[in-house]
């Protein structure tokens, strides 16, 4: 499913400050790179967030998130949000925000 194109457009623009973030064509839809890693991106009408297991864990008991799961295993850490959960810009922002804490703590890799 090809990524909705008004929350890619929201999420870009929101993106539009933050540095060392690169896009890219992954999943069927599009993902953010900040620093080397996948930060968050757009599958369908959902938006990809990375976050760690105990944040996730917490985040899967609101309404509108499931586990991004690419068939055969479910990723750790990683979530599928409902373009429901992101109407307001402050509701994306607050996703976007804690995939870009989450990969700002990992290590940059090298080129």
């Amino acid at each position: 499913m090809p990524p909705d194109p008004s929350l890619l457009a929201r999420l870009r623009a929101e993106l539009e400050t933050y540095p060392n973030v690169a896009e890219k064509k992954m999943f069927g839809g599009v993902v953010f790179i900040v620093n080397g890693h996948l930060a968050l991106g757009i599958h369908g009408d959902e938006v990809i967030v990375r976050t760690t297991p105990e944040v996730a864990s917490e985040a899967l008991k609101q309404a509108h998130v499931r586990v991004f799961d690419l068939g055969a295993w479910p990723l750790k850490g990683w979530l599928l949000v409902r373009a429901q959960a992101c109407t307001s810009t402050q509701a994306l922002r607050r996703w976007m925000q804690t995939s870009l804490k989450f990969a700002g703590s990992l290590p940059a890799k090298s080129k």
